[in-house]
């Protein structure tokens, strides 16, 4: 059965499983270059070095699916998809779906507009880009700053920094401090709970 469709583009819920041999099946949201890009592959060869763009998000991510396996607890965290007019919010849940495979679950938690003709691209690391964008909560970060702040675009926008809001935002991906700190606290009360259980 499709997802729900809220609004055009927005769905209920929007899910991907990584099986024994780390394939991606399903439609995955976030943190990935376009998968237009890949269109002739079968979805079983589609793996996290292929859609995301930076190591820091694809280790992130690596990681979670072999915290799952090994404990086959539950990881939950907030997570959130930028498009052109809204920004969705939602409920990213990892679990153990079977033997060996992971499912990923994102359920729509809210949704705001954005401002009218704005467009994120993300592409693939290139030297040649300013701006970073985190994979999970989807703000901005520029590369020149010595203390790197993470920032919503609007920010951005209205303190100057950024001002061509009649192209595209060229970026590239990464994970900010906040959400790999919050994913991997999740991950290690899982663990101790797992070991306390098992002890």
């Amino acid at each position: 059965m499709p997802p729900k469709e809220i609004t055009p583009g927005v769905y209920e819920i929007q899910t991907f499983e990584v099986d024994q041999f780390n394939c991606i099946r399903g439609v995955v949201c976030g943190g990935q270059n376009l998968l237009e890009a890949l269109s002739g592959r079968n979805e079983g060869q589609l793996t996290f070095d292929q859609i995301f763009s930076d190591d820091r998000t694809r280790n992130l991510y690596c990681n979670l699916v072999e915290h799952v396996r090994s404990t086959s607890e539950t990881i939950s965290f907030p997570f959130r998809c930028d498009g052109e007019s809204h920004s969705v919010y939602l409920r990213t849940m990892v679990f153990l779906s079977s033997a060996k495979n992971v499912g990923f679950v994102n359920r729509v938690t809210g949704y705001d507009s954005r401002p009218a003709g704005i467009k994120l691209v993300r592409e693939f690391v290139d030297e040649n880009h300013e701006y970073r964008c985190c994979s999970i909560c989807n703000r901005l970060s520029r590369d020149d700053a010595e203390n790197t702040v993470w920032e919503e675009f609007q920010t951005l926008v209205d303190s100057g920094k950024y001002t061509a809001t009649e192209t595209p935002m060229r970026c590239v991906f990464d994970v900010c401090s906040d959400c790999e700190r919050a994913v991997t606290q999740r991950m290690n009360e899982t663990l101790r709970e797992f070991n306390r259980r098992a002890a």
